[in-house]
Order: structure tokens, then sequence, then C-alpha cells
């Protein structure tokens, strides 16, 4: 077996396999923009509804209290300060009601599936 003098550097080597990748993934784009095909007719957007001008809603009574707890336990925070924690606060409680009403199927699969084949050996 011979062996080159100079071995490619990892670094080159990468560099040389991400530009394959890229003229692997540019062929077949320029074989479709070079085609005598029409162009496909673009889709307009619908422009999206004003929001309305509406005042935001106060938090809700539980926001509240947690954020008291917190400036009192916390009392180098402004009454703004702990405001805008209560806003904040209300709003992680807003979503976690939203989550709680969405209602998932038996057949619905997470976001990531993991199969026996994918977990790395040391951890089997």
């Amino acid at each position: 077996m011979s062996r080159d003098s100079s071995p490619l550097p990892r670094r080159q080597f990468l560099h040389t396999l991400g530009l394959a990748g890229l003229t692997a993934a540019v062929r077949p784009a320029m074989a479709l923009a070079q085609s005598s095909a029409p162009p496909p007719k673009p889709v307009e957007a619908k422009p999206a509804p004003a929001p309305a001008a509406t005042k935001p809603e106060a938090p809700s009574e539980d926001a509240r209290a947690l954020a008291a707890m917190l400036g009192r336990r916390y009392s180098q925070l402004t009454p703004e300060q702990v405001e805008l924690i209560a806003k904040d606060i209300d709003g992680d409680l807003q979503a976690g009601k939203r989550l709680r009403e969405a209602k998932l199927a038996n057949s619905d699969e997470p976001d990531v599936v993991f199969r026996p084949g994918d977990m790395p050996a040391n951890e089997k």
C-alpha cells in the first residue's frame, strides 16, 4: 500500500467534502433553471389583517400574586419591574392553558421518534 508524501489535512478534506455537497445540490437547481418550462405563477400573498388597537389586558390575579412574592423576596426590584414580571408570568400561564387545551390523538407522535438502533452503544 503506497502513501502520498503529504496526506490531505483534515480541514482541507472537510472543505473539499463541503464543496462536493454544494455542487451536488446546485447542479439540479441549475438544470431546472435552464429548462424551457414556463416559470410557475407566483402566489399572491394576502395581506395580514391589521391588529385591532386594543388596550393590553392586565395580568391575571395568579400572575400578580406570584410577581408580588418575587417583589417581596427581591426588594431591589422596582414596582415597574414587578409589573413587567407579572405580565411575563401571565403570558406563561396563558401559554400553559393553551397547551392543556390542545388535545392529542393516540396516534400523534412526538417530534423526535427514538428507535433502538439510534441510541449510542455506551448508553444501551
